[in-house]
């Protein structure tokens, strides 16, 4: 399981992604109006060369991510406790279906 309390103090709010398949891709924040990470990998050779658009933009997408999960847990959380609270009625009405 991931452990989202590491990601704590996380720049908030919406990620872009700008530059071309040529220079390479930064992730900017409205929220500062620079660039906070400039993405490049480097081949087998050593040489740099950019990631794709898609990749850039999953970095991009990292906060919505977050959110994601964090929301989904506290799903998952309430419907577990719902089916503890109401095991004996599931089972009967299950059991009644049958």
């Amino acid at each position: 399981m991931i452990d989202t309390g590491k990601y704590e103090g996380h720049t908030e709010g919406e990620w872009i992604v700008k530059g071309n398949d040529k220079w390479g891709w930064a992730v900017e924040t409205p929220k500062h109006n620079d660039p906070m990470a400039f993405i490049e990998r480097r081949n087998d050779d050593g040489q740099i060369v950019s990631l794709s658009k898609a990749d850039a933009r999953l970095i991009a997408d990292a906060p919505l991510l977050l959110a994601e999960v964090k929301r989904l847990r506290e799903r998952h959380v309430a419907f577990m406790q719902w089916m503890i609270e109401n095991h004996d009625e599931i089972v009967n009405e299950w059991e009644a279906s049958e």
